[in-house]
């Protein structure tokens, strides 16, 4: 069972935000592959490892490297939980916690294996941090499945509460930090897939991207909207916003048209 958060923890958050210190992250990365089962699992802490060339932690504190070694320390003691090789099902869960760049890593590393300690009690996981970025960040599996059969399940509203409890595992270390929500953040568009951002850095202009141009292009030489879904959906979202929120006579917003009297 996972532990509450620290009594506190709330309010120094919010503090920690109104005065703009960094946002810790917390995200479930997309998947790239469709498996699922131990082969999904070999597979991700082949690339975690990156092939058994970095460190890999497990939930008892023992460290593994190298390929064999991580899958005769690690992977034969998951099998206890009877995952099969090939599964119908999602059977571990990935998540990248991360820190703006300048975030001392060895800190990031420690408020890691925090974090997992007390949000995923009972379950098997492992995880090893990448330098290879200007943010320093950890890459963290954990099983779904615990010894007693139960799966874990988790929600919208439980991301958010890993980036609270990574926050305050972050302020353990002596690194203010905050975690809030996008909105608050007026943060409303969808951020950037990893993919798309590794291959903009190579110097690759993703085809996602290119098709965008083209409808942008296309709509300013005919003066119209661009076909785009993606794009047109912003535009028709944009448009029903402008109309909802006109300006009444007095300077207020207006959410909605005010009925007629009979």
């Amino acid at each position: 069972m996972r532990r509450p958060l620290k009594r506190g923890t709330g309010l120094k958050n919010i503090q920690s935000a109104a005065l703009k210190r960094p946002e810790v992250m917390v995200k479930i990365p997309r998947r790239k592959g469709t498996s699922n089962g131990l082969q999904a699992v070999r597979g991700h802490l082949n690339y975690i490892s990156r092939n058994g060339r970095i460190d890999v932690e497990n939930q008892d504190g023992f460290v593994y490297q190298g390929q064999n070694y991580i899958r005769q320390g690690i992977l034969e003691s998951w099998k206890i939980l009877e995952v099969p090789e090939k599964s119908n099902r999602r059977e571990a869960l990935n998540l990248v916690l991360s820190m703006p760049p300048g975030t001392n890593p060895e800190a990031v590393r420690l408020a890691a294996r925090a974090f997992a300690k007390e949000q995923f009690d009972g379950h098997q996981y492992a995880f090893a941090q990448h330098m290879d970025e200007k943010h320093p960040h950890v890459h963290l599996c954990v099983m779904m499945k615990i010894e007693l059969g139960q799966y874990m399940n988790p929600r919208k509203a439980d991301l958010f509460e890993w980036r609270l409890r990574f926050a305050e595992k972050m302020r353990e270390q002596g690194v203010d930090c905050a975690a809030t929500r996008r909105v608050l953040r007026g943060m409303t568009c969808t951020p950037e897939h990893s993919t798309l951002r590794h291959l903009r850095k190579r110097g690759l202009v993703p085809n996602a991207y290119r098709h965008q141009a083209i409808e942008l292009t296309q709509a300013v030489k005919d003066s119209s909207r661009p076909v785009h879904p993606f794009l047109r959906e912003k535009w028709r979202l944009a448009g029903s916003f402008r109309r909802s929120t006109a300006r009444s006579p007095r300077g207020c917003i207006r959410l909605a048209p005010r009925p007629r009297r009979g």
